[in-house]
């Protein structure tokens, strides 16, 4: 199980991956702004793999900041996010730090959905080392598709969509249709 701590000011954020990390195989710590220390005590964890933190606004470095969460755990992979747009040196900063990826969102809701979707690409791959063609067939399986319908859709043949399926069931554990659909749900694969 992958073990995730969030840091934002805004509650909105706060609020949609908590019920996000809640669906998900992951446990969370949400913190806001003020609470530092405590962001802090749950990334120097070594049980802690993702960490991810809201850049909009920060009244400090952002790459010191970063970088300071890479000291205490070198392991933890950081996705940062930012309301609108982020400063062309700000941004080359939080790469060079270590940040594995950026997002970035309007103040619309729907526009958060956006962060969940990266994060549950990285929790397919880290969860259960899921390859992109992996992941897109297992969304098409929870969406009731057939092998020939699989094929089809992506072009290729059903041969091949039997060996990600194979791939699929051994990563995941089981070849139960069932099974396959729950995790495709709580790794945000699909809207069902």
């Amino acid at each position: 199980m992958v073990s995730a701590v969030v840091f934002s000011e805004s509650i909105q954020v706060r609020r949609h991956l908590a019920n996000f990390f809640k669906e998900s195989q992951a446990s969370q710590i949400v913190c806001c702004s003020g609470l530092y220390q405590i962001f802090f005590d749950a990334v120097i964890m070594d049980t802690t793999h993702l960490a991810v933190i809201d850049i909009t606004g920060m009244n400090i470095s952002v790459s010191g900041f970063i970088n300071r969460i890479l000291s205490f755990n070198p392991n933890v992979d950081i996705i940062a996010v930012h309301t609108g747009s982020l400063d062309t040196l700000v941004r080359s900063a939080v790469y060079s730090s270590g940040v594995k990826h950026i997002t970035f969102f309007s103040t619309a809701y729907k526009d958060i959905h956006a962060v969940s979707n990266i994060i549950a690409s990285y929790l397919a791959v880290f969860l259960y080392a899921l390859s992109a063609r992996e992941q897109q067939v297992l969304r098409m399986i929870s969406e009731g598709m057939k092998t020939f319908e699989i094929a089809e859709a992506m072009g290729i043949s059903s041969t091949t969509v039997t060996v990600y399926r194979k791939k699929i069931s051994q990563k995941i554990g089981s070849n139960r249709i069932a099974v396959q659909t729950r995790t495709a749900m709580q790794l945000n694969l699909t809207s069902l």
